[in-house]
């Protein structure tokens, strides 16, 4: 008897865990990345890039999130039309002067530099210069300097500042491993000549100046006196 029950017991374990009914079947921990559905396109969010006129952002009401995504983790789960990985239910996207609609569109964010956190579809992200290396430094016509989490620039460089600025930024020394150490932390914004500006971290920890283009890079201290 005791060896029926047993096996019994084993086979109701079994079936219960092949059961499609099993609360933990396709349970996981997602990292959702900031993105919205829209009209069967997949749209990327990207802090980095900011419109240099936030005019451009029109009234044409190009979709509204239906649903925030951040708490699902059934890993089955298939993302569909309205669905966001961080904007909240209710939120607008914009179309944006200049821009197909399937290339560009902006929702209101009043915590980031221009007001708008712009979102890229699959096809047009490969035209940002969202890495320094890649961002035309010809083209750039103003450089804005903000203290890290300060909406409006405290400086601004123009001219033989500003080619004085990127020539310093372009001849530091790439250094692999470097950790900065209690710094104060800053936000450059350079303009180019067309709609967008491409923002990236400026380190000052007291020892060094760094920014990372791709790897750490180490700037001649010469920077401090454009930066302050």
């Amino acid at each position: 008897m005791r060896i029926k029950l047993v096996f019994v017991m084993t086979l109701v374990i079994v079936l219960l865990c092949g059961c499609s009914q099993n609360p933990f079947a396709g349970r996981a921990s997602i990292d959702w990345i900031d993105f919205v559905k829209v009209k069967g396109d997949t749209y990327t969010g990207f802090k980095e890039i900011i419109l240099k006129n936030a005019d451009d952002v029109t009234d044409v009401v190009v979709s509204e999130v239906r649903f925030n995504v951040s708490n699902v983790t059934n890993s089955k789960y298939r993302i569909k039309n309205g669905d966001a990985g961080y904007l909240e239910k209710g939120a607008m996207l914009y179309r944006v002067t200049g821009f197909k609609e399937k290339d560009l569109i902006a929702a209101k964010d009043d915590k980031l530099i221009g007001g708008y956190r712009l979102y890229a579809g699959e096809g047009f992200q490969q035209n940002l210069e969202l890495h320094y290396p890649d961002m035309l430094k010809k083209n750039v016509v103003r450089v804005d300097l903000h203290i890290e989490n300060e909406l409006q620039p405290y400086k601004s460089l123009a001219g033989s500042e500003m080619d004085r600025f990127i020539q310093l930024l372009s001849n530091g020394t790439d250094q692999d491993g470097y950790t900065s150490g209690a710094h104060a932390a800053y936000v450059m914004v350079f303009y180019t000549d067309g709609p967008l500006g491409y923002s990236y971290r400026l380190i000052d920890d007291g020892d060094h100046v760094s920014f990372t283009p791709n790897q750490t890079r180490l700037v001649d201290s010469a920077i401090r006196e454009l930066i302050q």
